[in-house]
């Protein structure tokens, strides 16, 4: 920055506690799919403190001008390319960097169909020229930051750019590619060894391109030694590893995250979960609380709502009758959850309110309808199928709203059978839990048990009622997988995860009354009481630097392809080695 600038920026006083810019992002969790997180989109380079490309920056050469904006879009996750440039003589006059979703542009495949960016018309830009008074200066004239689409870290790693092969890659993706190894199976493996989103749709168009340039005959590779993807995946390893590798061993690694374990336990025991009595101050909850993601037990913080005296089944009745609800049924009472090696989520019904009540409130042993119901479908389901009893409730926690400077994006009616349970997962949300009737029981993990939780990727498939009353599983005809928690807290298979006996979990019974604050990013499991009802509130998380160290442990311990493959896709001996 001129002296000026940073004179004038000196001037500026500072941020109060709760003018923090809110972090926007769009849809509500539904079912397993984990919603991508976004970053304010006006960020100037001073609050990033990146200090690499501000407006009047000047450079000696263009080759500094393109490492600097590299390095602002890889730190601002900014989804900047090269568009126009205009050359006197050998030299370059003026070069423009605008978004990837800046109009509409020739597609350089094929021309099968029109490539068209569904977000066009982003005004971002980065233009740089010569400078008038030294031609030997490259300046930055304008530096446009302003997206009209989400950008965050998840979505920048998906962009074509960053996923591009080196050449040493692209060998060695040539080379599994002639082994006939699954192009799913080929996709895993690329992912973790290169550290990139790769998708099924660039293993397919690299497939295409061997075929059209006759570098893939599968009748010729068929007969290659399967032996060869060993030795190709140490190749590819050694090629694309970091310099850090020659000096941080596998021992350091494993002590630093065992210390990282027992610091965590230290400072927040496991033992029990902290108490307290009434609405808490919103500065003190946020500095005791949510800025040190520590869970809290609320006594009374919401005595006040019509709900704790009137939620019983006759009120429900009466106030909601024939209204429809969506119920979500399952045979063994897990819903999204692992089972079978795939991951399995309810059969959805739409039935009148009675008549859940009617199925809820009548022995199992009495009842015609086979499963477990259990509503709980979190999209918001408070606010739309049951707003009329939305009076009998706050539709948000005032000082939780204060604490997190935003309105809560989803509130949740929950509600069901005792067998109902929810399995072992992570949200991107801060979450206040109401029980107002019955109880519930979770089992806690600290993010920092990361590394010790088993992680699957799992093939995704629905329960589905047959005309005889069992169920069926069927699977998705995309062919997703889902990255889902690989253990069950309450029957744990330490001979197939024996790094799970190193985790500590912490158990919270939370009661009608009670509000359990639980942080964002902290594993749970959650049991309750028959006909239990609840209301839940979620905020959206801070993106802050503890969702960069979660991303750093998350990257380390990537989700593992935790099935075989079908026996359809296992012609011959080579996926039976890549099984292994």
């Amino acid at each position: 920055n001129f002296p000026d600038q940073e004179k004038k920026n000196a001037k500026e006083p500072p941020r109060c506690f709760f003018s923090r810019p809110t972090v926007l992002y769009c849809g509500f969790r539904n079912r397993h799919t984990v919603r991508r997180p976004s970053i304010p989109q006006n960020m100037a380079t001073k609050e990033l403190g990146l200090g690499v490309l501000s407006v009047y920056s000047t450079f000696s050469t263009w080759a500094d001008f393109f490492e600097a904006v590299k390095c602002y879009c890889d730190a601002t996750y900014q989804p900047f390319v090269k568009r126009s440039s205009k050359k006197q003589g050998d030299t370059l006059a003026y070069q423009t960097f605008l978004c990837t979703h800046r109009g509409v542009f020739t597609p350089k495949g094929r021309g099968l169909r029109e490539t068209k960016s569904s977000k066009e018309g982003c005004l971002a830009k980065i233009h740089a020229t010569l400078s008038k008074d030294d031609k030997s200066k490259i300046v930055v004239t304008i530096l446009n930051d302003k997206h009209n689409h989400e950008i965050g870290p998840e979505l920048y790693n998906k962009y074509v750019k960053q996923r591009s092969f080196t050449k040493a890659e692209q060998e060695i993706l040539h080379n599994l590619i002639r082994l006939n190894i699954p192009s799913q199976a080929i996709r895993q493996e690329m992912c973790s060894v290169t550290g990139k989103e790769v998708t099924m749709q660039d293993i397919h168009n690299v497939k295409r391109k061997l075929r059209e340039s006759g570098g893939y005959d599968v009748k010729a590779e068929a007969t290659k030694d399967s032996n060869l993807l060993v030795v190709e995946l140490s190749k590819i390893k050694n090629q694309v590893s970091d310099p850090i590798d020659h000096h941080v061993s596998n021992t350091r690694v494993d002590e630093a995250l065992t210390a990282l374990s027992e610091e965590m336990k230290e400072l927040y025991p496991n033992t029990e979960c902290q108490e307290t009595v009434g609405a808490p101050d919103p500065l003190q909850f946020y500095r005791n609380f949510v800025s040190q993601n520590r869970p809290l037990l609320i006594n009374g913080a919401f005595n006040h709502w019509p709900a704790l005296e009137k939620w019983n089944e006759n009120y429900l009745r009466n106030k909601l009758g024939d209204a429809p609800v969506t119920v979500s049924v399952t045979p063994n009472g897990y819903a999204d959850a692992v089972y079978e090696g795939r991951f399995v989520m309810p059969e959805e019904r739409v039935m009148p309110m009675s008549q859940f009540l009617d199925i809820l409130f009548t022995p199992v042993h009495a009842r015609k309808e086979h499963g477990v119901f259990y509503i709980q479908k979190q999209n918001s389901n408070l606010t739309d199928e049951f707003s009329a009893l939305m009076e009998d409730v706050d539709s948000h926690i005032p000082w939780g709203s204060t604490a997190f400077g935003v309105k809560p994006e989803a509130v949740n009616f929950w509600m069901g059978d005792e067998r109902a349970i929810t399995s072992m997962h992570r949200d991107h949300y801060e979450n206040l839990y109401c029980v107002v009737s019955g109880e519930k029981t979770f089992i806690l993990h600290p993010p920092t048990d990361l590394p010790y939780i088993p992680y699957g990727t799992y093939p995704s498939a629905v329960y589905k009622e047959t005309c005889d009353g069992e169920f069926a599983l069927i699977e998705e005809e995309e062919g997703t997988e889902v990255p889902w928690v690989a253990v069950d807290p309450l029957r744990p298979d330490l001979d197939s995860h024996p790094q799970y006996a190193r985790c500590q979990p912490l158990t919270v019974t939370v009661r009608a009354g009670q509000m359990l604050y639980l942080p964002s990013l902290w594993f749970h499991h959650v049991r309750q009481s028959q006909a239990c009802i609840a209301v839940n509130y979620w905020y959206d998380m801070e993106f802050d630097i503890k969702w960069a160290y979660y991303k750093f442990l998350e990257k380390m311990f990537p989700p593992q392809r935790a099935i075989s493959f079908h026996k359809a896709e296992q012609p011959n001996d080579d996926q039976e080695v890549l099984t292994t």
